[in-house]
């Protein structure tokens, strides 16, 4: 297997990993030209992203709070670990590398896991007309193709822990996300050193300005759906990470390259993360 060095910059701050896997250079092609274009005559279009005022005050705070309570009483459930709701970011004191993957896969699981709308239906439609409202077309988190709508909650460990993190990488080359828009709204954790890493504009580049695996991502004795951005000819990988306040959350297209930011904390992240396709 060709196995690729991997250079990172994340806000000044670098690091370098090994990834295997064939890699390629695109065609000289926009995706966003042929795909659907949510950014277009918004305030995203010009880097991909913007930093906004998410639900209000409180019930930004009662999404948090929900989600954190859910949270813990599933690693009670699933682990037997207790820890309250505003400990949850030493949730990498209480779990070994087995046990942290057994509650990911359990909480991500379809029907049984987090990934239920269920469990927030009461945010839904307040995020949903949000989300429309900043775009400015009706959105939904609905997928034709899907029996059930989908949100996320992922973990992020500190840094010794960089697999919890997916590589560089665009969700568009997984044809079932092309289209979309994503939101990235911490309920923990995140800060300057461990906040969301995307590259701005990068959903308007070229193809054939970046180079990636051929078929998802191996490294070390992991596998990652997604296929790792392993170079680019705009100066290599370079990642902003932006910063939501209380009550800010982080609208952004997922042609832009993201992921790949490790957590340099010493603190768990833990994010709600829902996709949007026009309704």
């Amino acid at each position: 297997m060709h196995t690729s060095s991997v250079s990172v910059n994340v806000e000044g701050r670098s690091y370098s990993f090994k990834v295997g896997g064939d890699t390629k250079w695109g065609k000289d092609r926009v995706l966003l030209d042929s795909d659907d274009d949510l950014t277009k005559n918004t305030e995203l279009e010009k880097s991909g992203y913007i930093v906004a005022k998410f639900l209000s005050t409180q019930e930004c705070a009662d999404l948090k709070s929900l989600l954190k309570y859910i949270l813990c009483n599933k690693l009670k459930e699933i682990l037997n670990i207790e820890l309250l709701p505003d400990k949850l970011t030493d949730y990498h004191k209480h779990v070994s590398q087995e046990e942290h993957l057994k509650f990911v896969s359990e909480i991500y699981n379809k029907g049984r896991g987090l990934s239920c709308k269920k469990y927030i239906n009461e945010f839904y439609e307040k995020i949903e007309n949000r989300v429309s409202e900043l775009c400015g077309v009706d959105v939904t988190t609905k997928m034709a193709e899907r029996e059930h709508e989908e949100f996320f909650i992922r973990f992020v460990r500190p840094y010794e822990n960089l697999l919890d993190n997916n590589p560089p990488h665009r969700d568009a080359y997984i044809p079932r996300l092309k289209d979309a828009l994503n939101i990235y709204f911490p309920l923990c954790g995140s800060n300057k050193d461990s906040s969301l890493g995307i590259i701005p504009e990068s959903h308007r580049w070229k193809e054939n300005e970046i180079e990636r695996t051929v078929s998802g991502t191996e490294i070390g004795e992991y596998s990652f759906s997604v296929s790792c951005i392993t170079d680019t000819k705009h100066g290599g990988i370079n990642i902003k990470r932006p910063q939501p306040n209380d009550g800010e959350f982080v609208l952004f297209s997922p042609y832009c390259i993201h992921g790949g930011a490790p957590n340099f904390a010493d603190k768990t992240r833990v994010s709600l993360e829902v996709r949007f396709w026009r309704k």
